[in-house]
């Protein structure tokens, strides 16, 4: 078996021990704490010493009161004057000046013998239970240290991995006793009951032929019919039995370790101190669990619906049009799910009384990458029998209009599915078209005219350049001419980084660019200038980016709206995040790394870049250096595929696939890739590779954790061509 397979099954192995047993674990540490608190109190508010009692008097006194050997404990008072036998439950005291009975009364209250008692076994004689997780919390808290380096973060996970690595003797002393302890390592040998078993009326009379009891502590039942016998000065304990008595070695150092009692106060102190490292791990550990698996439900519905709304977004618009979609179908009491394409199974599509979907359009007449996956992953899977309404965004002005939505639909056609009314298209601006497909659906599901919910509309900018400057060096040969821009705004803009600036040339359609900002009041674009030449051998520039690049002079205003695209949003700031970036597509990471450095504490960042030269077009070279020394950018690895040694993205992923597989999979980092098409289709490639090596997995179960991760919201893609 492979390390890293053996990692593998060793993270799965540490991860569900914990949680499995999680509710065990809490109450063995807490009730550990607690008894750990004992041996500081007996230390530090010791009582006086008890008074010696003559043992003739004491033997009179217990022989009279138990003639039938029923008392399961004998202890001398603290006077020196009386004794407490107890018997069937009761605590009767007698005074050894004439034997008569001072007191019958229950059982007091004994705090820490309650505490013990759920230590040992939950209060319900479930000991095994004890047993078996005293044995998992060893494993879990001597293999969580050989999983990952520690990294010093102020998170959930980065303070679980740095008490586990750095604290590892202190948390593994309780666990580790309590194994040794339920193996018999550590433990006082026992003598066999020789000539029987006895009591500890019967055991004391035996003792004190031979030892002086006028400093007994306590005489008291054992299991195997032996009688423990504890003096204080000397400090000795005895085990009797009818056949003798023998000289007890005490507890044991391994014993003392886990009680705290082999240094007194002070070893409480630090058995406390270790309860509270294990309880520490514990909870850091369960809830960086459930946060991750909260925050990974990229899915929104009522559980048991069944109208499902999917979308296939390039941009956000097909996102936002399934959402308002499902809050018309709320208003009307139908209960949905909704989810990106990315997240649905195509099996679960036959389930369904309805599937809306929307699907977007771009490059060449493609769906975006989570239509293409869930196309592919149709295979020979039939739908036969699964209604469908299907609605197209697209724009006349670009070529193969609606040509994503028109390749959804005949694929689903193609494996059995039925449309429920013909394919609806959006030109351009899709209200028009969205409320007219929305009203088909409420015919179909006899609902009557929707609710007035059309989506947000983009939100209008109106912007000025204040700086632009050029981000490759044109002496350089084989660069791609690429500018930076700060756009500025007097109105508060309401965007986050990774949502799009719409971009208008006059009589064309809109173009998109990934905003790299997290100011309100600013806009910061990365655009690389296209190029095209027409069939007379004209080259010409791209409208809109040529004006961005080029025209638009400094200081001029220009009229844009800023769309929302929650899919390339930022993940939570304390989640791991991996960046990978092909030239421009660098450009929303700015904004991801900008709104981290605002943050007084953030997860973990890394950033893959790659372009053609490092000395032509590392784009943002300080920039992104300063974030690294600042550390709000952990690791940064580049690529460049035409210098003396040339490397691709992919290639510095596999070589980093050790950290990769640990960030994604044990750190559950999100993975966000932003480029050319080409890119994505690299980085799946490198992934798929990544998981089968370092994870253990065939084919087939690495397309489904990439599948899964997609469907999770934690890998993303923002294509172009």
């Amino acid at each position: 078996m492979s390390r890293v397979v053996t990692k593998a099954r060793l993270l799965w192995l540490h991860r569900w021990l914990a949680l499995a047993l999680a509710p065990i674990f809490i109450l063995v540490i807490l009730s550990g704490g607690i008894l750990a608190v004992k041996p500081m109190l007996d230390d530090w508010a010791a009582p006086p010493p008890a008074a010696a009692i003559d043992p003739a008097a004491l033997l009179r006194t217990i022989t009279q009161a138990d003639p039938q050997g029923q008392a399961t404990m004998v202890m001398p008072g603290a006077d020196g004057a009386s004794v407490t036998l107890v018997q069937g439950g009761r605590w009767k005291t007698y005074a050894l000046d004439g034997g008569a009975q001072i007191a019958d009364q229950p059982a007091p209250f004994d705090f820490f013998r309650l505490i013990e008692d759920l230590h040992r076994s939950l209060l319900v004689g479930a000991g095994i239970l004890v047993e078996i997780a005293a044995y998992a919390m060893t494993i879990v808290v001597v293999v969580g240290p050989f999983l990952a380096w520690p990294r010093l973060r102020n998170t959930l996970l980065g303070w679980h991995g740095a008490i586990g690595w750095f604290l590892l003797p202190l948390s593994a002393l309780l666990p580790v006793t309590a194994v040794l302890m339920t193996l018999g390592i550590g433990r006082p040998s026992l003598p066999p009951p020789s000539g029987g078993a006895t009591t500890p009326v019967a055991a004391l009379t035996l003792a004190a032929q031979t030892v002086d009891l006028s400093h007994l502590e306590v005489a008291r039942s054992f299991r195997r019919g032996l009688v423990i016998i504890q003096l204080t000065e000397p400090a000795k304990t005895f085990v009797a039995s009818a056949g003798g008595l023998t000289a007890s070695s005490g507890p044991g150092l391994i014993q003392e370790l886990h009680e705290g009692t082999w240094a007194g106060g002070w070893s409480g102190a630090l058995n406390l101190a270790g309860a509270l490292v294990l309880g520490g791990l514990t909870v850091t550990g369960t809830l960086s669990w459930y946060r991750r698996r909260r925050f990974d439900a990229a899915r929104e519905g009522t559980e048991g619906a069944d109208v499902l709304i999917a979308y296939a977004s390039q941009t956000g618009t097909a996102a936002r049009l399934a959402k308002a979609t499902a809050a018309q179908l709320g208003q009307a009491g139908i209960a949905t799910t909704t989810a990106s394409l990315a997240a649905v199974d195509p099996g679960e599509l036959a389930g369904q009384r309805l599937v809306l979907l929307i699907a977007a359009t771009t490059g060449d007449g493609e769906l975006p990458a989570a239509g293409e996956d869930f196309v592919a992953r149709l295979g020979d899977q039939r739908l036969d029998g699964t209604a469908y309404a299907l609605l197209a965004l697209g724009d006349r002005r670009y070529g193969h209009f609606c040509g994503g939505g028109e390749r959804l639909d005949d694929a689903l056609v193609s494996h059995g599915a039925r449309a429920v009314f013909p394919l609806v298209r959006a030109d351009g601006d899709p209200t028009d078209a969205f409320l007219a497909w929305s009203a088909a659906v409420f015919a179909h599901l006899d609902l009557g005219a929707p609710a007035a919910a059309a989506p947000v509309a983009d939100q209008p900018a109106h912007l000025t350049l204040v700086r632009r400057e050029r981000l490759d060096d044109p002496t350089v040969e084989g660069t791609s001419e690429a500018w930076h821009l700060v756009l500025q705004s007097t109105e508060p803009l309401d965007y986050r980084p990774g949502d799009l600036l719409m971009v208008t040339p006059e009589g064309m359609a809109p173009r998109c660019y990934s905003i790299g900002s997290a100011d309100p009041h600013w806009v910061e674009l990365t655009v690389g200038l296209a190029r095209y030449t027409d069939e007379a051998g004209v080259e010409h520039l791209g409208a809109a980016s040529g004006l961005l690049c080029r025209h638009l002079e400094k200081g001029a205003a220009i009229e844009a709206a800023i769309r929302h695209h929650e899919d390339f949003n930022p993940p939570p700031a304390d989640r791991p995040v991996i960046m990978v970036a092909g030239g421009c597509g660098v450009a929303p990471f700015l904004g991801f790394l900008a709104e981290r450095h605002a943050m007084p504490s953030h997860g973990p960042a890394w950033l893959f870049f790659g372009n053609r030269h490092v000395a032509g077009d590392f784009f943002h070279r300080e920039r992104l250096t300063t974030y690294v020394r600042e550390g709000v950018l952990d690791r940064l690895d580049t690529a460049f595929s035409r210098d003396a040694e040339p490397a691709h993205v992919q290639d510095r992923m596999a070589e980093a696939g050790p950290a990769l597989f640990d960030w994604l999979d044990r750190r559950g980092a999100s993975l966000y890739v932003c480029g050319r098409r080409g890119l994505g289709i690299s980085v799946e490639e490198a992934l798929l590779a990544i998981l089968r090596e370092q994870g253990g997995l065939d084919l087939e179960a690495a397309r489904n954790r990439l599948a899964a991760w997609k469907g999770e919201g934690r890998l993303a893609f923002d294509l172009f061509d």
